[in-house]
């Protein structure tokens, strides 16, 4: 989702309904490839997305800058100064929010099961505390006793912690700790990953 919603923001919104209505035209019938939407969206976009596509759609790197940014404003300020784009970051609607959520329902049904867009998870904390470890303040488990799996989390736990456990689910990008991070402890890289907050969630999450 967080793909998506950057490449609105980069391309605006009239520019991203003709691409994306193009798109879906053009191979509905038949699918497509990854490579096939990047190479149409480079075509029918005014703006240069060579260094977004690279970081996002043929390399990893799309988890390190998530990692980096504070929020999605800076991530987007980040991608508008190397992508040159003229566009200007606002909030997104609720109306924009529904319609790429249908847009990305689209070319998910389009695109081969190969595509390496960015995956977004939804876990449900029941513990969470301070952590100091690096730009890392907050650690918590995920609700099953039995899963061993741990993430670490920006921010401060007094502010984070509170609205981790009052959730019914959180929304978020997890990645690899130790592809990031220096450690040479293999239960560490085993079981402990980085978790990216996209959103706090209520309501039926499963």
């Amino acid at each position: 989702m967080i793909f998506f919603h950057l490449l609105y923001d980069l391309v605006g919104k009239n520019e991203f309904n003709h691409i994306i209505g193009g798109f879906y035209r053009t191979f509905y019938a038949t699918g497509a490839t990854t490579e096939q939407f990047i190479q149409f969206v480079k075509r029918n976009s005014k703006q240069d997305l060579t260094h977004f596509f690279e970081e996002w759609a043929y390399s990893p790197v799309f988890a390190k800058r998530l990692n980096e940014f504070e929020s999605y404003n800076e991530l987007y300020q980040f991608y508008k100064v190397n992508n040159q784009t003229q566009c200007c970051y606002r909030e997104i609607e609720l109306r924009d929010e529904k319609m790429i959520r249908r847009v990305t329902f689209l070319i998910i049904t389009v695109l081969l099961p190969s595509c390496s867009f960015v995956q977004t998870v939804k876990v449900k904390p029941y513990e969470c505390g301070p952590l100091a470890r690096g730009n890392f303040g907050v650690v918590f488990s995920v609700i099953q006793p039995s899963n061993s799996q741990t993430y670490f989390v920006k921010g401060e736990a007094n502010d984070v912690c509170p609205k981790l456990l009052s959730a019914d689910c959180v929304l978020g990008v997890e990645s690899s700790y130790c592809a990031n991070n220096n450690s040479a402890n293999e239960y560490e890289c085993n079981s402990i990953k980085i978790f990216s907050i996209i959103q706090y969630q209520n309501g039926t999450c499963f």
